[in-house]
């Protein structure tokens, strides 16, 4: 196992260069995307595990009971779920990850972070959907930061609608540099279990 983590982490050294048949490698499975590898740190609630999935929760209340248990089922351990620790210390946060979408299939508060032309090309598309990175915004319901649970509903909330693939599985937060004073975070997303 040890060898394997080395190689990987030679693989990912190699591939941060500028090298074409990388460049080609990154973005074929954009996750994360070439212009994010080198700058993401995994930093905020990558203690937790979450499988998105279909279920509407009417309260953020009866989320925090679901997240709870998900935390004993399959990390064993409730102690890695504290919905009220304030993650983010700030009233917006940026968050970008990858998703299959249809050329309307923004919501409000989502950026395309592709080309302008982006959608022009069918020979991208499968069953009429793009993989596409995008950026959500989110703002903190009380005006100054969030708390794990707020930003964890908040996430779910806005994955529901989209279409994931197989990556289903929340990995945590991965922070990226921001040209504003907005914190920016990498959604990162795994096959599920």
């Amino acid at each position: 196992m040890r060898f394997f983590n080395g190689f990987l982490k030679q693989f990912f050294l190699f591939c941060t260069v500028e090298n074409n048949w990388c460049q080609k490698f990154w973005s074929s499975i954009k996750t994360p995307p070439p212009q994010f590898r080198k700058k993401i740190k995994m930093d905020v609630l990558s203690n937790t595990a979450w499988n998105f999935n279909e279920t509407e929760y009417e309260s953020k209340e009866d989320f925090n009971e679901e997240i709870s248990r998900y935390q004993i089922q399959f990390k064993k351990d409730a102690t890695s779920w504290n919905p009220d620790e304030i993650v983010v210390e700030n009233e917006t946060v940026d968050l970008v990850f990858m998703a299959w979408i249809e050329e309307d299939g923004l919501e409000e508060n989502e950026t395309l972070l592709e080309d302008p032309d982006f959608f022009d090309d069918e020979s991208k598309s499968e069953f009429g959907l793009f993989q596409a990175d995008i950026q959500v915004r989110f703002e903190a319901d009380n005006g100054k930061n969030f708390s794990a649970l707020e930003l964890m509903f908040k996430i779910d909330q806005q994955m529901k609608p989209k279409e994931l693939g197989d990556e289903l599985f929340f990995e945590g937060l991965g922070s990226l540099e921001s040209e504003t004073d907005i914190p920016k975070f990498y959604l990162f997303c795994g096959i599920s279990n």
